[in-house]
């Protein structure tokens, strides 16, 4: 789990980032994305973890192998380089500020649906990946919203 956390992190920093040096939107369309996975997912394990939890393991490995084969056909966008005679910015405090802003960030809305899921199964509610893909939904919806709004502001 710590190997694929660390793995799927990386993969996440450089597709945000590539679609980050294209744009706002398309760095909101790659969140809406990892949203519309995010609300997929519950159910994916609601739906076939009852048949045997190898099952959404199995599915999530095709799809992780059809996006290696996709990337291969089509390729991910590249980094823009940047323009000639800016210096190297040295980001010193702000970068730590960002990365401990980020990191509580990140561990509040993921640990919220995993309290969520945890909490609503101990009090005998019959779905709790129901309601966690809800959740996810309007995370989700905020973050389209908000990317076709800031477009416009």
């Amino acid at each position: 789990a710590l190997v694929g956390g660390v793995g799927l992190g990386a993969v996440s920093a450089a597709i945000n980032a590539a679609y980050a040096s294209i744009g706002t939107r398309a760095a909101n369309l790659v969140n809406a994305v990892f949203g519309v996975g995010s609300i997929l997912a519950p159910l994916l394990v609601l739906g076939l973890g009852g048949l045997s939890l190898a099952w959404p393991f199995v599915v999530v490995a095709g799809l992780s192998l059809l996006t290696v084969v996709a990337t291969r056909i089509w390729g991910v966008p590249g980094l823009r380089p940047p323009t000639a005679g800016t210096q190297a910015a040295r980001p010193g405090p702000l970068l730590g500020l960002f990365a401990l802003m980020l990191g509580l960030y990140v561990g509040m809305e993921v640990g919220f649906g995993a309290w969520l899921a945890r909490h609503l199964g101990s009090v005998g509610f019959a779905a709790p990946a129901l309601i966690l893909s809800g959740y996810w939904g309007g995370l989700t919806l905020g973050r389209v919203l908000t990317g076709l709004a800031g477009g416009r502001v």
